[in-house]
């Protein structure tokens, strides 16, 4: 937290990485318009269901003569019915065959929303991992702001030796100008830090939709390497049955494959049954008597078959075989891409620890480098041009090991990402 926001008084928002994650389930913007098209997906369900079950409509007429109808009977004017007429009817029908067309659209219907599931899970997923990386970034910039503080703690300490010296006649006004702009370094790798670490932040609030003006802090570091990561094999394995994309793209194919048939029973005769209830009256008043109406019921059978409308149909299903064929295409890249993908995280992850456990050596060594350098130089036994590079080497050893670390975690969230749900991997938790 910066002094113009402690100066502000607001209240510090604490975030750990369980609550980042909870807070972008609940506000990230990605999640909120994916699971809205899913909703969307599900009325399109529920709309195929519909052509299963059947149709009852009702329809009122009423209509007012103002003069009434007319029929001729030997040259003589005969007018017919009643000033008003209302008329009344309730009418029913029900799909019988269809050649498969409305089990297969629901089909259909029931995998595309299947696949629009596994979508939003993509996406949430997604989202988590940017959260994990951008919280771990955060936990590496203050490590990067820790280690240029110190290596400016540093640089001030030994430009206080170099000017105790220069006082006692041991070193000229050169080292102590050499050692002001060593200072003057170290002070600007910190402010570069602390605006990192502050545009980490920033990203972190816009990500869960937080407020921009509340300052943010973040809890929890990095822990030690656990060092049990399974072989890549298996995690190949998991992924292609759990990664959600691949779900998503087998469901779009069944989809398109059953809309093959769905286009295809239009070439078939389609059978339904109806029945209509129809109740009539007119009167010459608003009264209407016993003998002024009457009722009718019907009912039967409709075949419709369609013998030619200009090859639509063909075309249709055609059309249909191809989308099937481009999303089974897809849904093989996806499988092949899914697997390099999960083999080059594998890589990474193991290269990033490797790198965090030789630098982990590199940083105590060059720790006693400096502290016996430090002894040597007060004694008058190593120059001011050694005393810097030891310090240098331990500043870059120290944010090597940090980034090495970083790199790791990061990497390691994105496996289990790659790796699909329920995988072998343990929960991280920096």
């Amino acid at each position: 937290m910066t002094s113009a926001d402690a100066g502000r008084g607001e209240s510090v928002l604490v975030l750990t990485l369980p609550q980042a994650l909870e807070l972008a389930e609940k506000q990230n913007v990605d999640v909120a318009l994916a699971s809205l098209e899913l909703q969307k997906f599900e009325s399109q369900y529920k709309q195929a269901l519909g052509n299963a079950f059947p149709s009852l409509s009702f329809t009122g007429l009423y209509t007012r003569h103002f003069k009434r109808p007319v029929i001729f009977f030997g040259g003589q004017e005969v007018r017919i019915g009643e000033d008003n007429s209302l008329d009344l009817s309730l009418g029913a029908e029900q799909a019988l065959y269809s050649g498969g067309k409305v089990m297969k659209g629901i089909e259909a219907a029931q995998m595309y929303l299947r696949a629009e599931t596994e979508t939003v899970r993509g996406t949430r997923e997604e989202v988590l991992l940017a959260v994990k990386r951008l919280f771990y970034g955060a936990v590496f910039a203050r490590e990067v702001v820790a280690i240029q503080e110190e290596n400016l703690a540093n640089a001030q300490r030994h430009d206080d030796t170099i000017r105790e010296r220069f006082n006692q006649g041991l070193d000229s006004d050169l080292a102590v100008r050499r050692q002001s702009v060593e200072t003057a370094n170290a002070r600007a790798s910190l402010i570069s830090a602390r605006n990192w670490q502050d545009t980490v932040l920033l990203n972190i609030q816009e990500l869960l939709a937080l407020d921009m003006d509340r300052p943010l802090q973040i809890e929890g570091g990095f822990e030690p390497l656990p060092g049990n990561l399974s072989e890549s094999g298996p995690l190949k394995t998991a992924a292609l049955e759990r990664r959600p994309e691949l779900q998503a793209a087998r469901n779009s194919a069944a989809a398109y494959k059953a809309l093959i048939s769905v286009y295809s029973a239009d070439h078939k005769p389609q059978l339904g049954a109806f029945a209509n209830v129809n109740w009539s009256a007119q009167t010459g008043n608003w009264t209407v008597g016993s003998n002024e109406s009457a009722e009718s019921l019907n009912g039967g059978l409709i075949l419709r078959h369609s013998l030619f409308n200009g090859g639509k149909t063909r075309a249709r299903v055609r059309q249909a075989r191809i989308d099937y064929e481009r999303a089974r295409l897809a849904r093989e890249r996806l499988e092949r891409s899914v697997k390099k993908e999960v083999q080059e995280t594998w890589l990474a992850v193991k290269e990033a620890e490797e790198r965090a456990r030789a630098q982990g050596t590199a940083v105590e060594q060059s720790r006693r480098v400096l502290e016996a350098t430090e002894v040597r130089y007060r004694a008058g036994e190593a120059g001011q041009l050694e005393l810097n590079d030891v310090t240098f080497a331990l500043n870059r050893a120290r944010l090597a090991e940090a980034q090495a670390v970083h790199d790791y975690w990061v990497n390691r969230a994105a496996l289990e990402r790659a790796a699909g749900t329920g995988t072998p991997l343990e929960e991280t938790k920096p």
